[in-house]
Order: structure tokens, then sequence, then C-alpha cells
């Protein structure tokens, strides 16, 4: 297979899935080097055959009526050196880190940003993306309000208070030029937890 064979069997099975309405954004299926472009797109110039090594990263969301869709999972077509096997745990790490975090009401995405990021400035390592954006329901797959960034970008519009019932996706990633690309993406609800209480001392 390639990587164009890999976008079209992927839409035709979500296409025999109860619900489904259409694609919520066009599939990014890139092997090896060419997932190091964080918005690659496969054609009939650039495509690539997939190996039994390395790495496929497959980007893709759908409309349900149950809502819209967005994920990222990052697939071992076979062995992987220790470089891809370490950045490929700090990316799940990091990830799963930002979707166990606990906060105030009041908290933006870009409080929350660190602690998706902490793992990789650490090592000197940085991923040049928001780490989240916002989604909508059976619209579009990037909106506003809300996000994860650590910093504001003022066109971005997405630097709102965290509410109940957002959601957004958490989406950490590291690229390195002319070698592999590493991404993975949950989407996350807002849910309230528990009333803080606070105490003097």
């Amino acid at each position: 297979m390639d990587e164009i064979l890999v976008d079209e069997k992927l839409t035709e099975f979500k296409k025999q899935q109860e619900g489904f309405l259409g694609l919520s954004f066009k599939t990014i299926a890139a092997y090896g080097s060419n997932a190091a472009m964080c918005h690659y797109k496969a054609d009939e110039k650039n495509c690539r055959a997939l190996e039994p090594r390395g790495f496929l990263l497959v980007d893709a969301g759908s409309q349900y009526l149950e809502g819209t869709t967005d994920m990222t999972r990052t697939i071992a077509l076979g062995p992987l050196s220790k470089e891809e096997s370490e950045c490929f745990t700090l990316v799940l790490c990091s990830m799963l880190r930002l979707a166990d975090a606990k906060f105030l009401h009041g908290c933006s995405g870009m409080n929350l940003d660190y602690v998706a990021r902490e793992l990789f400035w650490r090592r000197g390592l940085d991923f040049n993306h928001g780490t989240g954006h916002g989604v909508g329901y059976l619209s579009g797959v990037h909106e506003r309000p809300n996000g994860f960034r650590w910093r504001v970008v003022p066109e971005r519009q997405d630097s709102a208070v965290l509410e109940e019932g957002m959601v957004t996706s958490d989406e950490p990633g590291l690229y390195f030029e002319g070698k592999f690309g590493i991404r993975t993406e949950n989407l996350l609800v807002c849910l309230k937890d528990y009333k803080m209480s606070t105490a003097s001392l």
C-alpha cells in the first residue's frame, strides 16, 4: 500500500459505519519522513509506498450524528530505532498528562499547555503548533473559542476560559525533518469534577 491507498481504504471503512455523514477534513496519511511535515498532503508526485519499518502517521476525522471526530495515530510498521521508540513514548506521555489534568474554573488552554509541553522542554524539544483546538458539533473541526497553546495567537481567538462541555483536541507531536514525525491525538470533553474548598493556614 501507499499513502493514498491508506486514505482511500480508511474512508471505505468509515462509510460502512452507522451514522457516518462524511469526513470532517481530508485525511492525512504520511509515512516516514513525510510525517515530519505537520500538514502533509499526499499526491501522485510525493506519495510514498509503505515499508515494514518506521512510522505511519494517520490524522483523520469524520462527521457522525453523535458528533465530529478528529484523531491521530502513529503506527509502527516494523522495527523502530531507540530514538523513534523514546520519542513515541514522550508524545504519548504528553498526551496522557494533558488528558488527566485537573484545574480550577477560570483557566484557559494557555494555563494547561505546559502540562503537555514540559516533558519536551526539559529535553530541549518542542513542536511548532498548538497542542489542541476546539471542535464543534457537526461543524468546524477547528472551532473557536477554546484551544491549548502556550502563548496567545490573536488571530486564532482560542484563548477562552474552558467551560463544561467544550471539546478540545489533545495532540502533541515531535517532528524531525528528513527522518520521521509522531503525533497522538484524542478529543477531550471538559467536565466538572468537584467543588474546590479553600483552607486558610
